[in-house]
């Protein structure tokens, strides 16, 4: 077992002139100034912003130099921001919207009282792309995007290429690379919960060979590249950021599919696009608990896909897809063999079509404990199987008893809580727990055995697949993240720690149910072992 824990801490102050830099890692910010028509500012100005969906509000006072800031704000809108000032009437800017993870700048014009018929609003929100408080190159993906951006494989990979230094390595295994890193040194993060392979095993870097969060069920999320921003932190790549949709105060919900074959995509054979058919099937809904106050947001998805098991085959006479030098003839006398023996290596001939198969379910609830204060509630699960057929290649053939399922589970918990204790300080703090499971299932427990034909240069297995015979991965990750950050005028000040700590359980022991190693079906039936051409370590052996 295997135990790693991580404690950073960080304090950073920034001398800036226009937004404060206090982004945080799972909400939005809205900063900016009051003024009056001749761009004077205006200090003790009430700024009410409202969330229209949820009717979360949030009230900040100008400062003397008439700035406002608020934190821990929802991702997206939209917002309706309102201003009042003694002797001026109520403006207000609408439809509002506040990325994931940034600081969006707002300026108000409030007009006098006594020009009512001539009253004018003006409010601007920055682009976050070239502003003097950026910390980095990043690159933020709303919802309207992913929503207008057609994905047929509907996972993470497809959205971050809207960041032009991403490239997909291995599209078939959702392997990506940001600028030029390997793909293991991303970050990838969701609510706050680090939804990596913290074992490294993935070359998509998830904890599963599909997206453990559905996309339908994402709010936004952004891509961070060289971000010096003391929050961001453990990747060396990409640091993928997410948050996943919350309630509001109307219902509504989505019931969805999709479906395609290998016929949709290409006259070329199922064999070499890799599927032959895949699906799939969810639906989520949201609303209100208590109006105003209390949401909730649920979801279930199924994913399928059925794969071809190989192009290898025995005693078709084609050249190309042959198994090297092995009949049906061979396969049954093995099976003889074996079966007088008493192992039953089980079925070999007709590969059945592999399945890759996953179920998710998704509860979250908010809570708008106070004008100043937000918690919410996220849990989330992820079940998948991945049927494996082993030691089938032109020069290797396998009974089904070699062949196992790969059972994968992914759940956590996270917590986290949004405050505004008055004008100049704003709080985040989030707790997650996560599981990972990850062991195969066989129907047989024997030992490993190899078969030797055509002088030995050709192997037919059966029994347990030798690196299975002990194998099981699980790690737990708990993580506490807490930022606060204080503005005062043309300063902001950050501070807080990012804990992370990972307990891994790995075994893995090969050949523990034995391996056997004969150099021909001959050798096999006089149970003579061989280590010429064994895969076993150079020699027959058992444990």
């Amino acid at each position: 077992m295997l135990k790693r824990t991580a404690l950073a801490l960080g304090v950073i102050a920034a001398l800036t002139t226009g937004a404060p830099v206090f982004a945080q890692s799972t909400s939005a910010a809205l900063a900016g100034r009051i003024t009056d028509p001749s761009g004077a500012p205006l200090a003790g100005a009430s700024v009410d912003i409202l969330h229209l969906p949820s009717g979360s509000r949030r009230t900040v006072t100008t400062d003397s130099q008439g700035r406002f800031s608020a934190g821990g704000l929802r991702v997206g809108g939209p917002y309706t921001v309102t201003s009042q000032a003694d002797g001026r009437e109520s403006n207000s800017a609408s439809d509002v919207f506040l990325n994931l993870d940034e600081v969006s700048t707002l300026t108000l014009a409030l007009e006098p009282t006594a020009t009512l018929e001539a009253v004018e609003v003006t409010a601007t929100t920055t682009g976050l792309l070239f502003t003097p408080d950026n910390m980095g190159a990043r690159t933020n993906i709303t919802r309207e995007e992913i929503e207008a951006f057609p994905s047929i494989n509907r996972q993470l990979q497809d959205y971050v290429r809207f960041d032009p230094r991403i490239v997909i390595n291995d599209k078939a295994r959702g392997s990506i690379s940001a600028a030029g890193q390997n793909e293991r040194f991303n970050n990838i993060k969701i609510d706050g919960v680090p939804t990596n392979d913290q074992f490294g095993l993935n070359a998509s870097g998830l904890p599963s060979g599909n997206q453990p969060i559905s996309i339908d069920w994402i709010e936004e999320f952004n891509v961070g590249i060289s971000n010096f921003d003391v929050t961001q932190a453990d990747a060396t790549g990409a640091n993928i950021n997410a948050v996943t949709k919350s309630g509001g105060n109307e219902f509504s919900g989505a019931v969805y599919g999709v479906y395609r074959n290998s016929d949709m995509v290409s006259d070329e054979p199922s064999e070499f696009l890799g599927f032959d058919d895949e699906w799939t099937a969810g639906a989520y809904v949201s609303g209100p608990i208590i109006e105003d106050r209390l949401f909730f947001f649920v979801g279930y998805e199924e994913f399928q896909r059925t794969s071809p098991g190989t192009s290898f085959t025995v005693g078709s006479g084609d050249p190309a897809t042959d198994v090297r030098g092995l009949t049906q003839a061979d396969l049954d006398r093995i099976a003889a063999i074996s079966r007088s023996f008493g192992l039953d290596p089980g079925q070999a001939g007709v590969v059945p079509d592999r399945e890759n198969s996953d179920e998710k379910v998704i509860a979250k609830v908010d809570w708008n404990l106070s004008d100043q204060h937000r918690a919410s509630f996220r849990y989330n699960k992820t079940d998948a199987s991945d049927i494996i057929l082993s030691n089938i290649s032109q020069t290797s053939y396998s009974f089904d008893s070699n062949w196992y399922t790969q059972e994968i589970g992914f759940e956590n918990y996270v917590a986290a809580l949004y405050s505004n204790w008055n004008d100049v300080l704003s709080t985040e703090f989030n707790v997650s727990y996560s599981e990972y499971r990850s062991e195969p299932l066989f129907d047989l427990r024997a030992p490993a055995v190899r078969v030797g034909v055509n002088n030995n240069t050709t192997g037919v297995f059966f029994g347990t697949e030798r690196s299975r015979h002990a194998n099981q991965l699980a790690v737990d990750t708990l993580t506490a993240y807490f930022a606060g950050d204080l503005f005062l005028g043309d300063h902001s000040v950050r501070f807080g720690f990012d804990y992370e700590a990972n307990d891994v359980f790995n075994l893995f022991l090969q050949d523990v149910f034995g391996s056997y190693n004969f150099a021909s079906i001959d050798a096999f039936a006089a149970r003579q072992f061989s280590a010429a051409g064994s895969p076993f370590g150079g020699v027959g052996y058992r444990l």
